[in-house]
């Protein structure tokens, strides 16, 4: 037997039409874009990257205006779903891509950071990003050894211009980067 949900059901907003639909009406649902499920059908991204995004689109753009409105803490994103340090990667990549910005929280807070999503994000902006999350869980078997600031600048705007508009020129760059971060880890040993 399931057990029942200990999560309070908030009020229906009034401007919401019931669907009919249990599972929908009694929580409702988010502005889930239909785009992040064809780039996560169409680029082989980790799993992480897609829970983080779902957890960090439901705290800015799915909540509802307010003075709590972005507020996400790493304890709000389950670690049986998502390792901190990969939670802690796919936030910076996010904000190094400058497609959300960050008010980060203090040692204290436990509100959690502050996370706005610039609404004129484009589609071709969102598949750079996803174009590179595949090549990166291609070339990089093992994330632990990748730095949350090393991993970040791999999102970085003007990297993901080369994904965009050149492929070719964006491997040629990326293996260029990657030779140059294992060797600064041989010289590091």
């Amino acid at each position: 037997m399931a057990r029942p949900l200990t999560v309070a059901q908030p009020s229906p907003p009034p401007s919401y039409n019931s669907t009919d639909i249990p599972a929908i009406d009694s929580y409702f649902f988010g502005r889930w874009p239909h785009l992040f499920t064809l780039l996560s059908r169409e680029y082989e991204v980790p799993s992480d990257l897609l829970v983080v995004l779902l957890f960090l689109w439901e705290a800015t753009v799915g909540a509802k205006d307010g003075p709590d409105r972005g507020y996400l803490a790493l304890s709000q994103i389950p670690a049986h779903l998502v390792r901190e340090r990969n939670t802690l990667k796919w936030l910076a990549a996010f904000t190094a891509a400058e497609i959300f910005t960050v008010e980060v929280a203090g040692p204290n807070d436990h509100k959690g950071s502050r996370y706005t999503y610039d609404e004129s994000t484009s589609s071709s902006r969102w598949e750079s990003f996803f174009q590179v999350a595949e090549w990166l869980n291609k070339r990089f078997k093992n994330w632990d050894k990748v730095k949350k600031a090393e991993f970040s600048k791999w999102f970085a705007p003007d990297v993901l211009q080369y994904a965009w508009l050149n492929s070719e020129t964006f491997r040629l760059r990326g293996e260029l980067m990657v030779e140059a971060i294992e060797a600064s880890r041989k010289e590091a040993k």
